[in-house]
């Protein structure tokens, strides 16, 4: 893959990579963020905050750090004066570590803040403030659309410090690349994603993200577990530094890479979760992230843990969003491992035990979209379907790229590839059969969901972008089906 006519970098020789040191279209905003960020302020301001989906499109749930221990609170209304605000108030509690009672980074003391806002409606425009550390911070406009025509944005592992140990011909790959400058190589690879994704969406409603924010893999019996933590925490710094993440709300899933301590869980307030999970029983209350779900118009979303949770647990999340939400025209799934990918580092080993369980429960609950991770390509599945009585417990059928697919029978699968191009992989020799398409295009990448309503019909488009050029990757993959397609079709399962 070349830039200029230059190889982006270099890792064992072979794996080109997203390094934002060779190319020259941004060499003066790069040489400006660098000294920004190298200052300090910015790679260790932990204080992010993080806008997250609420239950339903009318809430936001709020979570960020403070380095006091202050009420939580919010304030929001549609004056930017802020004269017709309303506060609303949440939760602070100090911050503890698996093996660490009384966290501490960098020698500070942190609590974690999490504020629930309710009442948002369509089609407005409001202005929010957060209260930190005793300060009302500068008014943030946020808007809504409307619930017939709305977008959704998603992403794959943007995996922040994922280039770092690179060698690089910036510097005549003499040595590899640091942490740090991983950390920061892809900080601005990361804000160039989000930058683009707005650019052409121009209102998106929500940003769905596969997985894997950070790289860090901490380890509780390591000398440098503090460490550790520390730099997770500066990869989140660096995944919430996009001014435009204040404008829209997240939704995020646990990556593998973020399943050893408990970071995810306190930067992200996630909605409805499934706090008495099998994994959060064992290791009594300790949690990297938890099952959770959430409406936005008509579409639900279930988002899974899948690096510790059980089969019953993944029952028991479904069972309840659809008992909430049981008429929404779309059930989209988002969690990392890629059950129907195509990719040689997970797709049939740690990701394969998933799949039966994962897909029965797609097929009796009429999932139409799922979206993962985890391997670094690009992949998209035919329509897949559980089926008992063949060999595989799957059966497939065809899909259509760029035509309307009416009453699609069976599940779409995406793998989404490495957004901000910290890491790209390999494929699998022999192709699955469940495999529609796949590519390596060796860019940063990112997805949108189109959603729209018209004489009574339903129709979702999914289309897979280039950052740089907003050149289509893939798609786009239209699904066509009557409102209310969805009720009385739903098999209740008691048991596995």
């Amino acid at each position: 893959s070349k830039e200029n006519g230059d190889y982006c970098g270099i890792r064992h020789s072979l794996k080109p990579w997203n390094d934002r040191e060779i190319i020259k279209e941004t060499k003066s905003e790069w040489n400006e963020f660098k000294n920004k960020w190298d200052e300090g302020e910015e790679k260790y301001n932990f204080e992010r905050l993080s806008v997250f989906v609420g239950d339903n499109e009318s809430e936001i749930n709020f979570g960020w750090y403070s380095a006091t221990e202050n009420e939580a609170k919010i304030r929001i209304g549609k004056k930017e004066d802020m004269s017709d605000a309303t506060t609303f108030k949440g939760t602070s509690e100090p911050q503890s570590e698996y093996g660490l009672s009384k966290l501490k980074l960098l020698g500070t003391r942190y609590y974690t803040n999490r504020v629930t806002i309710s009442g948002l409606e369509r089609n407005s425009v409001y202005y929010y403030q957060r209260k930190l550390n005793g300060q009302w911070e500068k008014a943030i406009q946020f808007k809504t659309f409307d619930d017939k025509n709305f977008k959704f944005i998603f992403v794959g592992d943007p995996q922040i410090g994922g280039s770092h140990g690179r060698l690089s011909k910036s510097n005549h790959f003499s040595r590899v690349t640091s942490k740090e400058e991983g950390n920061r190589n892809d900080a601005f690879n990361w804000n160039r994603v989000i930058s683009s994704s707005f650019d052409l969406t121009k209102s998106p409603s929500v940003l769905l993200s596969a997985g894997d924010q950070a790289d860090e893999m901490s380890d509780f019996s390591s000398q440098e577990y503090l460490d550790q933590i520390v730099n997770t925490e500066s990869q989140y710094s660096a995944f919430l530094y996009p001014e435009l993440m204040k404008k829209i709300v997240t939704a995020t899933s646990v990556g593998n890479h973020e399943s050893t301590i408990c970071s995810f869980g306190r930067h992200f307030n996630v909605p409805n979760p499934l706090t008495d999970s099998t994994v959060t029983k064992k290791y009594d209350g300790w949690y990297p992230g938890y099952n959770y779900f959430f409406k936005y118009n008509n579409v639900l979303v279930v988002v899974f843990e899948t690096n510790y949770n059980k089969d019953e647990d993944y029952q028991r999340t479904i069972k309840n969003a659809i008992h909430k939400y049981p008429n929404t025209d779309w059930r989209l799934a988002l969690f990392h491992h890629d059950i129907f990918g195509n990719g040689a580092t997970h797709s049939q080993s740690d990701a394969l035990p998933k799949r039966e369980v994962l897909l029965k429960l797609f097929s009796n609950y009429k999932f139409d979209l799922v979206i993962n991770g985890h391997d670094h390509v690009y992949t998209t599945s035919k329509f897949v379907s559980y089926d008992s009585t063949d060999p595989k417990n799957y059966k497939i059928s065809e899909i259509e790229t760029d035509k309307t697919n009416k009453d699609p029978k069976g599940t779409f699968f995406i793998t989404a590839n490495c957004s901000t191009g910290a890491k790209y992989l390999d494929f699998i020799e022999d192709t699955p059969d469940y495999v529609h398409n796949f590519t390596q295009t060796f860019t940063p990448t990112f997805g949108v969901i189109d959603f729209s309503e018209k004489n009574r019909k339903v129709q979702l488009s999914v289309t897979t972008y280039e950052v740089e050029t907003h050149k289509i990757v893939d798609g786009p993959y239209r699904f066509e089906k009557k409102v209310g397609s969805n009720l009385n079709k739903v098999i209740i399962i008691s048991h596995y």
